[in-house]
């Protein structure tokens, strides 16, 4: 409605809007105008549309409080929403101060809508964000054919399984996630590593450079599925505890990139 509105003019439009939990708090005519209606129609039968727009148009204080109302006819249906995809597209230009509630809506037609993402996007992205050398041998416990074979049959059990998600859930591989997710080598490295030589998650965040709360997420995410797939990972001989001591195993100057 609001770019419909800004369709048909020439100006910006900006809007300040209270947070939703707060709203009732901080409306200040909330609290001047419903309080006095109440009372004013308090007893009294609501028979029909004009006696609720009467009663609510002689609502009036000694503070000088005065209200108009009349009966807006239209119909409304009920349970509209604006797709995701949609708003996602709305000119909107965000405020510096909380820019979720305070936004200018500029008279322009909506952004064109993105392509269709592909089968893979989210769950599998193409480009590795991890180093190269982390996928090591002697760091992952597996020559590069092996390697690329259990990505294959990971690859392979996750399209034959796919995660079933509860109504109105977001997957976390959805629109908008893409970029915090990791591809299939990139998951199967924090995984071997995290087993292979019994990291912690901090210390596996410092040397991939990831979120603890990412890692965390993709050991939940892999761990079934190689435990379906019947993939052993052999032990490392020390328990890792520095990124420089996993540097030193795959003979890698950790200065480099």
């Amino acid at each position: 409605m609001l770019h419909r509105s800004r369709s048909t003019t020439s100006r910006n439009s900006s809007y300040i809007e209270f947070p939703s939990a707060f709203r009732t708090h901080w409306n200040k005519i909330e609290h001047r105008l419903f309080s006095q209606i109440s009372i004013n129609w308090r007893g009294r039968p609501l028979t029909s549309h004009e006696v609720v727009v009467s009663t609510i148009g002689a609502t009036t204080t000694r503070s000088g409080l005065s209200v108009h109302a009349e009966l807006d006819p239209g119909a409304y249906p009920t349970g509209v929403t604006v797709p995701d995809t949609v708003m996602e597209r709305l000119p909107l230009t965000p405020h510096e101060w909380h820019g979720t509630w305070n936004y200018t809506l500029r008279p322009e037609p909506l952004a064109p809508e993105p392509p269709p993402p592909s089968a893979e996007f989210g769950r599998f992205p193409t480009g590795d964000k991890l180093p190269a050398w982390l996928r090591h041998p002697s760091l992952t416990g597996l020559e590069p054919a092996a390697f690329d074979d259990l990505a294959v049959r990971y690859r392979a059990w996750r399209a034959e399984h796919p995660p079933i998600f509860l109504p109105g859930k977001r997957p976390d591989g959805g629109p908008g996630a893409g970029g915090r997710r990791l591809s299939v080598s990139d998951q199967l490295v924090v995984f071997l590593l995290k087993r292979r030589w019994s990291m912690t998650n901090a210390v596996l965040a410092e040397a991939t450079s990831l979120a603890k709360s990412r890692i965390g997420a993709t050991l939940q995410e892999v761990t079934p599925v190689l435990t379906a797939l019947g993939h052993k990972v052999p032990a490392g001989a020390l328990t890792v505890t520095t990124t420089q001591q996993l540097a030193a195993i795959a003979g890698h100057d950790p200065t480099l990139p």
